[in-house]
């Protein structure tokens, strides 16, 4: 199965999450990242989602399942520990030409939830078409531990530095400046120490001296 990857932007869309276990919990904690408008359907949740509920994180639906549920969701993922019910949600989801995900059996829906890291707006994903999630959980740590928490400001300075990386030339020369700058210990030093402006001046001396 060939997929295409794509990120999509949930913020202030509403999201369906069917289930309240821990599969859930893993759900709503990424789509309240996102700013997604949260509906779970379950007669009982877990206590962390019981508090989000009480928080007015989300919206919960204390009955079971039915298609009601889907009713303006833009998104709508299965995370029941009951197959017939995500079964269900997955042909009503389809049958409305609704995002679903099927948590339990990833061709049941028309979309998968991969695996990521998340470094400030750097967000890295690996998939593997639902053939092995345990793989993709290995290469997932395998990321977190490659691209460590300076690379959040490190995207938030490659941001402010577009300009100038645009000027340095043709795209062999773009990505040539690019690597000068996140290859350079000064500037991940400072971001790892908290000094932005001091990461900024010298990744902006890195990008004079590649136009030399």
């Amino acid at each position: 199965m060939t997929l295409y990857p794509i990120h999509a932007d949930l913020q202030g869309k509403r999201c369906v999450v069917v289930g309240a276990g821990a599969v859930a919990e893993r759900k709503v904690a990424a789509l309240r990242e996102c700013g997604a408008l949260i509906r779970l359907v379950a007669p009982q949740a877990t206590p962390p989602l019981q508090w989000l509920a009480e928080e007015g994180a989300l919206t919960w639906m204390r009955n079971m399942y039915h298609a009601a549920h889907l009713d303006g969701a833009f998104l709508v993922i299965a995370a029941t520990d009951l197959r017939e019910v995500n079964e269900a949600v997955a042909r009503d989801a389809q049958g409305r030409n609704i995002l679903v995900c099927r948590a339990d059996e990833p061709a049941g829906g028309n979309f998968l939830s991969p695996a990521s890291v998340t470094r400030g707006d750097l967000v890295l994903t690996v998939s593997t078409s639902g053939l092995s999630p345990t793989l993709a959980a290995v290469l997932r740590r395998r990321l977190e531990d490659e691209f460590g928490p300076e690379w959040g400001p490190l995207t938030a300075l490659m941001g402010c530095l577009r300009e100038g990386i645009q000027a340095a030339g043709d795209e062999a020369a773009r990505r040539a400046a690019v690597r000068r700058v996140i290859d350079d210990p000064i500037v991940r030093e400072g971001l790892r120490g908290g000094n932005f402006a001091e990461a900024e001046a010298r990744a902006r001396e890195c990008l004079s001296w590649s136009s030399e």
